[in-house]
């Protein structure tokens, strides 16, 4: 006669070997996979949300008139980025070629820019900017209500960090 609880102790031995054998199996598949993120995810890139062409309404009642935008970086955030913020005459050019406009750089005296550099560590995704404008002497400059200068702005990297070409320049009109 055969004894039964050496049998149910059989059944349990193979059981847990058969547990800790698809274990180890489950275990040497996942540790052998590779995970390179980078392959498939999305590179850091740096971008304004306000980009393009941005009128300011100024008034005389005021002194200064106050612009916020912010710059942006999105992707995977494994870099640092060093970005500047620069007063560009070419995208200026451009802007006057496609809308048919003969707009000139304001004069750097008659705005102030809070920062120009700017730096986003690899889990930072934005950092504002804010222009000043100086209201009475674009007024002495073109007067009120008239659109004959604007401040191009350029973003630029300063390191490896892409910068979304067409999201990359602002030009702020006041009029």
């Amino acid at each position: 006669m055969v004894n039964l609880s050496y049998l149910k102790m059989n059944k349990m031995k193979k059981k847990n070997i058969i547990y800790m054998l698809a274990t180890a199996v489950c275990t040497l598949l996942c540790a052998s996979c590779e995970n390179d993120v980078s392959e498939n995810g999305v590179k850091d890139q740096l971008y304004m949300l306000t980009s393009g062409e941005k009128v300011v309404s100024v008034y005389r009642a005021k002194t200064s008139e106050a612009i916020n935008f912010s710059v942006y970086k999105s992707g995977m955030r494994i870099s640092s980025a060093d970005v500047e913020l620069t007063v560009d005459q070419a995208a200026l050019a451009e802007y006057n070629t496609t809308n048919g406009t003969a707009l000139q750089v304001l004069p750097a005296d008659c705005y102030t820019i809070n920062k120009t550099s700017i730096q986003l560590d690899p889990l930072e995704v934005k950092d504002s900017v804010k222009i000043i404008l100086d209201v009475k002497k674009i007024d002495a400059l073109q007067g009120v209500g008239t659109r004959k200068y604007a401040i191009p702005l350029k973003l630029q990297s300063k390191n490896q960090v892409a910068v979304v070409d067409n999201k990359s320049t602002l030009i702020i009109i006041p009029e």
